[in-house]
């Protein structure tokens, strides 16, 4: 009876979180951490319903921030009881949020840490605990290069066994002899070695059993070179004590022997062949590695050991899937929404719409000249800026802000094809400029504290399968929308694709978009329904598999083709097809000339031309001479040509900005009608994961990025060539040169360093499976990456029992195992794993306590020596702010900012910060240059020497005023200070 009773009182609890929970979705939203999230309802029988949200964020969740940001407009009472931080948000199958792959996940605390710590405290063997709350990070995975190529179609460099870092080149020449006593003896570079011996050093560490080792040379099947094997066998199994075992093996081997064993082989007892008296058959074990025995071993351990006959398992394939929109209650809103107007009647529906919610609507036509056509309609010219600006300053004349953009003029019936330049120019002007006009007009006069809904809808902009016809000239404006959100954070934009063919349905759609309570920065529309773009991992298993495309002694054109990763793909055409080469680019001859005079060394033939890729008529006549000179017929095209620049959007000129899209759009267009008549003749391009991930200053770039991978949907689905493209993350030291904080931007969102051989590998690879877009160099086990995949959604912070033992007999692996006998469940009941790691020594504070921070550092995989601390007043003020905006303990005066978390909005609130402690002017791109304290505190010294005698009695204290400090500062760009208001406004609570 009491039950049911207090499910009637909860019913109406239970209705009122129901309504509840959108508005705070809708809330987290709004704040700048928040990439996504869904709230849920749960309950136990115990407990009344209460609010869960379940947050993907690129960074760790402050969740004090968020709870302040949330009680501005949600009742204390109605604020969520928890939060957990997932990978992603999953959908089921027909894209709604999968719940119960959400609810499945434990809701983890402090408090759960606490509940684990009381528990086991009381266990006599424990010394000492210390249960914390940490990132559960994830390993990249790896793939073997048997498994992705032929041995046919592998790199000839020979592959070089090195499992521990500091192991030298100790080895040349590897031959083996039998005396005539019953020693074997092995003999390098004219050395002898008793096999005995080394067996005896291996047999020294404490995890290899004795008697069960045996060093002896080997050869490989295909292979008459002799290498040095070690078999043994030890009872440790489990792939992270085995690497570290391995590791101890070699070294010990390197240090007491003078060798470096190219191969380490752990056995079974009954694996080490014996005669009846005991003695150890050496040759036998020779002849079945030969055979071919241990290779499943072998395999094992190069995945294992990350040797060079494997590749990270980065491979993606772009998908779109579809996802149903999150409503949102549809209200009038104070300010315009402002509708440029497309040709088809699709704005003006909408503005019919829109007036009929009461919601005043703004209509913006094309034309020459700029004119006030009626009651809230405008005529400007897409390519003058200036009549962006008097478009704002006359809707604002009245008062009310702008909130809401709708940009209709990609959505046309533009040709597929394209054919000049001067169209594909044209094309841009209500594209990416009109973009960048409206944005740039938009800051200036309206500013940046009035948050603005900026929907671009497009048609044939995306290609969302195989059968999608696209016109790629429309695609350049994606590399901007995914740029603003980095830098103009109160700008919300999204990507609308429709198709024309469903126009009765379009206007709903985007009211639909403007209703729908997300972060998604593309969506699609295709059959009614919405879809958004997911990344996909490669199963290698299911791709077809076929030939490398090349031609032994084919022509092929390289543009950018003496560039660092020109000039390796030049070399391995050469070297492998003795291909002939016409090697194109805008720099002299001379600036290049070692790396061609080493080219020239190479079979094959090789012919440079200092051209201009978006000159059709130099790169026809380049090529001309080329085909006469070598008679023969183009194969193909590799298209690496680029211009890497950076600049704030709201700094951006159409000058600058044509100038980085020329190599990748206009030059890619010409290379593309060289193939007009050679219809089999082949087009590789490469792109960058810039494109994926977006960033700050670098929006012209992906802009040219996203033209470039459309643009070989185009080829090959329209125009029927043999195009691909290939996606990158960065080749080390051979890519564009990018500046640290876009280097660290890119890769604490995934993108790996890729060197010259696994470039090489995962080139030919994706060509052996006739991958036209593939993804290269993606880390998916980041936390930011991951919200992009299609993967089971996880926790992103696991509990983890650091301790110590007393000497009390208990073994600690019986220890280990009794103390995971231990049940812990989260307040819902959902059972809760505890990862429990045994330490030689607890790290104190100075006070005595368990440094949990430090504990931090360890299962990060950080150094924990003593860090250096700051050394005089100006460093500790500065530690003190870092500490304050990176929300961490103790910090080394030479750890990188943005290593520590430091993100590019973090960069302005310490800025801002500093500036109000040290009253001075500072450019937050100083963090750039300065990412360390000793270095930050070095530029304040040198450039402000009045400041350290003024410090030393300088207030320690953070102040809280709502004051913009740099609002008056004239040489501080208005981005910055946009941004430093904005992040003063979410630090404080009001965003």
């Amino acid at each position: 009876m009491e039950k049911s009773s207090s499910n009637l009182i909860e019913q109406p609890l239970r209705v009122y979180l129901q309504n509840t929970k959108n508005i705070v979705e809708s809330v987290l939203l709004e704040h700048i951490s928040v990439e996504d999230c869904a709230v849920l309802i749960r309950e136990t029988e115990i407990s009344r319903p209460q609010l869960v949200a379940y947050v993907v964020s690129q960074q760790p969740l402050e969740l004090e921030q968020l709870q302040f940001h949330l009680q501005e407009a949600i009742p204390s009472a109605l604020l969520p009881k928890a939060y957990v931080q997932v990978s992603n948000l999953p959908l089921t199958p027909t894209g709604e949020i999968d719940k119960q792959a959400l609810i499945s996940l434990p809701v983890l605390d402090f408090q759960l840490a606490e509940q684990i710590e009381k528990q086991l405290k009381s266990r006599l063997e424990i010394e000492q605990l210390a249960v914390i709350l940490q990132e559960d990070s994830l390993r990249l995975p790896r793939l073997h290069i048997t498994d992705l190529l032929p041995k046919s179609h592998r790199l000839n460099t020979p592959v070089i066994k090195q499992l521990i870092s500091s192991a030298p080149e100790l080895k040349t020449q590897l031959q083996s002899s039998q005396t005539k006593h019953t020693k074997e003896t092995i003999i390098i570079n004219g050395t002898n070695y008793y096999s005995h011996e080394i067996e005896a050093v291996v047999e020294e560490i404490k995890q290899v059993e004795a008697s069960y080792t045996v060093a002896c040379v080997v050869k490989d099947a295909d292979s008459a070179t002799e290498k040095l094997a070690i078999f043994f066998h030890s009872p440790i199994v489990e792939d992270e004590r085995l690497q570290k075992l391995l590791q101890t093996i070699q070294q010990t081997i390197v240090n007491k022997v003078g060798l470096n064993p190219d191969y380490l082989i752990p056995v079974a007892k009954e694996g080490i062949p014996k005669t009846a008296i005991g003695k150890i058959q050496r040759l036998q074990l020779s002849q079945r590695f030969q055979a071919g025995e241990f290779d499943t071993i072998l395999k094992r351990l190069d995945i294992l050991m990350g040797d060079r006959n494997t590749l990270p398992d980065w491979f993606y394939h772009k998908i779109w899937r579809s996802q149903k929109p999150v409503w949102q209650d549809w209200q009038p809103i104070s300010g315009h929404t402002v509708v440029f107007l497309d040709s088809s009647g699709l704005g003006s529906i909408l503005c019919q719409h829109l007036q009929s919610a009461n919601r005043s609507s703004i209509c913006v036509q094309i034309g020459k000249e700029f004119s006030l056509l009626g009651d809230n309609s405008y005529c400007i010219n897409p390519q003058n800026p200036d009549h962006y600006q008097q478009l704002f300053q006359s809707i604002l004349y009245n008062g009310q802000p702008v909130t809401e953009i709708i940009h209709l003029w990609t959505y046309d019936s533009l040709s597929a094809d394209i054919p000049s330049l001067d169209a594909l120019q044209k094309a841009q002007d209500r594209g990416i400029y009109s973009l960048l006009y409206l944005i740039q007009a938009l800051a200036k006069v309206q500013g940046s504290q009035e948050p603005v809904r900026l929907l671009c809808v497009g048609s044939q902009t995306q290609a969302t399968s195989s059968t999608d016809k696209i016109a790629p000239a429309k695609s350049p404006i994606l590399g901007l929308l995914k740029t603003i959100p980095q830098e103009m954070t109160t700008l919300r934009v999204r990507h609308v694709d429709l198709l024309l063919e469903e126009e009765e349905n379009n206007t709903a759609y985007i009211l639909q978009e403007l209703q729908t309570n997300s972060k998604a920065l593309e969506v699609a529309y295709r059959e009614g329904q919405r879809l958004v773009p997911r990344l996909q991992k490669v199963d290698w298993e299911q791709q077809p598999k076929g030939e490398l495309p090349f031609k032994q002694g084919g022509i092929y054109l390289l543009s950018g083709g003496l560039g660092g990763v020109g000039a390796e793909i030049a070399k391995y055409l050469l070297e492998n097809y003795q291909a002939k080469l016409l090697l194109l680019g805008r720099s002299p001859l001379d600036e290049k000339i070692k790396v061609y005079r080493e080219l020239e060394q190479l079979p094959g033939e090789i012919s440079y031309q200092q051209v201009d890729i978006c000159q059709y008529e130099q790169v026809q006549q380049a090529l001309t001479q080329a085909l006469s000179q070598w008679q023969g017929e183009l194969a193909g095209i590799i298209h690496l040509a680029v211009v890497y620049g950076q600049n704030l959007l709201l700094e951006e000129t159409r000058d600058n900005l044509e100038a980085v899209l020329r190599p990748k759009v206009q030059g890619t267009w010409v290379l593309h009608q060289l193939l007009q008549d050679r219809p089999n003749s082949l087009f590789i391009s490469f792109s960058s994961l810039a494109d994926l991930f977006g960033g700050a200053n670098i929006g012209a770039y992906i802009a040219a990025n996203c033209f470039l991978e459309n643009f070989t949907h185009y080829q090959r689905h329209q125009q029927g060539h043999q195009s691909y493209c290939f996606v990158w993350g960065n080749w080390d030291n051979l890519s564009i040169r990018q500046d640290n904080l876009a280097q660290s931007w890119l890769h604490r969102r995934g993108s790996c360093t890729i060197s010259t051989t696994q470039g090489l590998y995962s080139l030919l690879t994706g060509l052996y499976h006739n991958q036209e877009h593939l993804l290269i160099g993606l880390d998916g086990s980041k936390p930011y990456s991951q919200k992009y995949l299609e993967i089971a959604a996880r926790g992103l912070q696991k509990l983890t029992a650091y301790f110590t033992t007393k000497d009390i007999g208990t073994t600690i692996s019986d220890l280990i195992v009794q103390i995971q006998d231990y049940a812990i469940a989260d307040d819902f009941g959902t059972l809760a794993i505890c990862d429990f790691i045994q330490i030689p020594q607890m790290p104190l504070t100075v006070t005595g306590e368990i440094d949990r921070e430090q504990l931090r550092l360890l299962s990060a995989g950080r150094d924990t020596q003593t860090p250096i601390m700051p050394r005089n007043d100006l460093e500790r003020q500065i530690s003190l702010v870092w500490q304050e905006v990176l929300g961490i303990g103790q910090i080394d005066i030479h750890s990188n900012f943005f290593e520590l978390g430091g993100s590019f909005i973090k960069a302005i609130i310490l800025v801002n910060k500093l500036e109000k402690q040290l009253r001075r002017n500072f450019h937050f791109t100083l963090m750039i240059e300065a990412p360390t304290i000793a270095q930050f505190s070095s530029y304040i010294r040198n450039n402000y020497p009045e400041l350290n005698s003024r410090v030393q009695g300088s207030d320690m204290g953070t102040t809280n005023s709502k004051t913009t400090v740099l609002s008056g500062k004239n040489n501080v760009i208005p981005i910055t200070k946009k941004l430093i208001t904005v992040a003063t406004d979410i630090e404080e609570g009001e965003i």
